[in-house]
């Protein structure tokens, strides 16, 4: 297993405005190739059942090798599916940064333009944080696949981040 290391935290803003909050939570998932997905409800602080949160592997089939995941974050009851992990829910924009791939978890040596594999990320959603943070993983023989991940996903009405950090956007 590769330990998380250090460094800068991501930090972008939901293109979902609002001041809903969240009941606070931790939540450490442990994905393999063999059980690669995740999903759980999320309670807002009215102890109503409002968010859907998932990580999916990056092959539809859900069959192994697995390269990545993605996180998703979607309102109970919508259709489109549309992820509140993201900076903007235009789906035909013509320019991607590394700010617009928070939610994908990505081990390429070559990141761009995705967001380092081991960075934290955070994203501001209406009025609350969701903290994404992949503690340890562990690649296949060919390190070509991801055999194991261990995430853990955290939800505050807090920033987590110092307001220096707040300020810096990842483009």
């Amino acid at each position: 297993m590769v330990t998380a290391a250090t460094s800068d935290p991501v930090y972008i803003e939901s293109w979902k405005k609002g001041s809903t909050t969240v009941r606070k939570r931790t939540i450490r998932i442990s994905l393999t190739d063999s059980k690669p997905k995740f999903e759980t409800s999320l309670i807002d602080s009215n102890g109503r059942k409002r968010y859907v949160l998932s990580i999916l592997p990056d092959n539809t089939d859900g069959l192994a090798p697995v390269y990545s995941w993605g996180v998703n974050l979607v309102e109970v009851g919508d259709k489109s599916g549309a992820n509140l992990l993201c900076r903007t829910n235009d789906r035909e924009q013509d320019y991607f940064t590394a700010g617009d791939y928070v939610w994908w978890l990505d081990p390429s040596e070559d990141p761009k333009p995705f967001v380092p594999f081991l960075a934290k990320r955070v994203v501001k959603v209406e009025g609350f944080y969701c903290v994404i943070r992949v503690q340890d993983y562990k690649l296949t023989a060919n390190q070509k696949a991801v055999e194991s991940i261990s995430v853990l996903v955290q939800f505050t009405n807090r920033s987590p981040l110092t307001p220096t950090l707040t300020s810096r956007r990842k483009n």
